[in-house]
Parts: C-alpha cells; sequence; structure tokens
C-alpha cells in the first residue's frame, strides 16, 4: 500500500476522466478506473520506467467504486489548472476508499472534508432552487 507520510511531496501530474497521473517522493503512479457493464472499480498503480523509456504498471491497491475520477478525487474545474488542484482532498479519499495510509490525515478530517463538501453541495441547490424563483 503506498504510505504518504508528506502530502507536499505528492504532485498530480495528468488528469482524465478516467485516470489521475501523480508522483509521490520521486515515484510515478496511476490512479485508474474501470467499469464494465455497471460495475466500477478503481485501481493503484505504480508505474516503473523500463529501460526502453516505457512503464509496467504494478498494481498496489484496488477497490469497487466510481471510475470517474475527475469529480470523485478532485475539485474538477474548467479549465484545470494542476496547480490549484487540492492535493490534500486527493490523499483524503485515497485514504478514504483504501487505496493509500496516511497519518497525517485522521476519520475526523475526512469526515470533516465530507460535512464541507456537503454544506457547499447544499448550498449551491439553494442557489439553485432561488434562481429558478426569480426566474418564475
Amino acid at each position: 500500500m503506498l504510505k504518504i507520510e508528506d502530502i507536499g511531496l505528492l504532485k498530480i501530474t495528468k488528469c482524465k476522466d478516467w485516470a489521475v497521473y501523480f508522483t509521490y517522493d520521486t515515484e510515478a503512479y496511476l490512479l485508474h478506473g474501470s467499469s464494465d457493464g455497471g460495475e466500477s472499480s478503481v485501481t493503484l498503480y505504480k508505474r516503473n520506467l523500463t529501460p526502453n523509456g516505457n512503464y509496467d504498471l504494478e498494481a498496489i491497491k484496488s477497490n469497487w467504486g466510481s471510475s470517474y475520477l475527475l469529480h470523485n478525487y478532485i475539485d474538477y474545474k474548467k479549465p484545470l489548472v494542476y496547480s490549484q488542484i487540492d492535493t490534500t482532498k486527493f490523499v483524503v479519499r485515497l485514504v478514504k476508499n483504501k487505496l493509500a495510509e496516511c497519518d497525517l490525515i485522521s476519520i475526523n478530517d475526512q469526515t470533516e472534508y465530507d460535512k464541507r463538501v456537503m454544506e457547499k453541495i447544499q448550498e449551491h441547490e439553494k442557489e439553485i432552487q432561488r434562481l429558478r424563483g426569480e426566474l418564475l
């Protein structure tokens, strides 16, 4: 399992709907989502550089869950600016989904983060209702 001891050493390098490429302490990783007929899973891979310049993928851990990674693991906003991605949220999600360990992230942090996300969703829903009322 990936053990994260310093969130500052984590850098997200590339994102797609189904994949997040990142480095941690000079090691390359891939978080890959896949879906097959309604069942989705997420797998964390270590990317090992081969002598010919390609990468071999070494599976570290898999978990059932949504394969849409941009929504579930990072705050996706267009345009995506990699330097503005909340790496703490990314680590919280990895830990919560049992794909990584990080002593810096406690269960309380995860619960508190989830509460903040729900509060933002509720704020957006209220704003949508308000705007609908103005239109009618």
